[in-house]
């Protein structure tokens, strides 16, 4: 089954669920990409592997959903199970597309290396100043004209968990997948 296939049915799945997603979502300035994000208690991250998939840019991967992700899970089928078991850090979830269910084999934990500057990385400059604007926070001149000043400050103003919110706020009003 292709990636994409196990997109949609995953897509559908938290559908039912009513947790609003996005596919496709950009990290880091755009060097990676995560093929699908919830947002419930925070947001989390989901790498599909299919079996027509390699496992190539798995390390990668790892690395950016580690920086930016509350949680993170690798849904992957039965051929990729064990290498994927193995190459991912234990808070990682690990879930099972077999037969077209959704196995749990490893619930996500709490991510411990999250950073705020990397999840500031992550929005857009627009994103922020509206963010930055809806709670009334105070900027000097120059965090306004640049990107990279509005980044500094807020990284110095703002808690790890302040950021986390303006992440999962910011990326809801990105028009998420989800139908009530």
């Amino acid at each position: 089954m292709a990636a994409f296939e196990i997109q949609s049915a995953f897509i559908s799945y938290l559908n039912t669920k009513g947790i609003p997603s996005l596919t496709e979502v950009p990290l880091l300035g755009g060097i990676s990409r995560a093929d699908v994000v919830a947002i419930k208690n925070g947001v989390h991250g989901f790498e599909i592997k299919s079996d027509l998939d390699t496992l190539r840019r798995l390390p990668s991967q790892i690395a950016s959903y580690s920086k930016v992700f509350n949680t993170v899970s690798i849904i992957c089928d039965e051929r990729h199970l064990e290498k994927v078991k193995a190459q991912t850090p234990g808070w990682f979830g690990l879930i099972l597309f077999k037969g077209g269910v959704l196995i749990d084999v490893r619930e996500a934990k709490e991510n411990p290396i999250v950073t705020v500057p990397y999840i500031l990385k992550s929005l857009t400059k627009r994103e922020i100043m509206n963010y930055v604007g809806q709670i009334g926070l105070n900027l000097p001149p120059a965090a306004s004209r640049s990107i990279m000043q509005l980044k500094k400050h807020l990284k110095g103003c703002m808690s790890l968990e302040e950021t986390q919110q303006m992440f999962a706020d910011c990326l809801f009003l990105r028009e998420p997948n989800f139908s009530l």
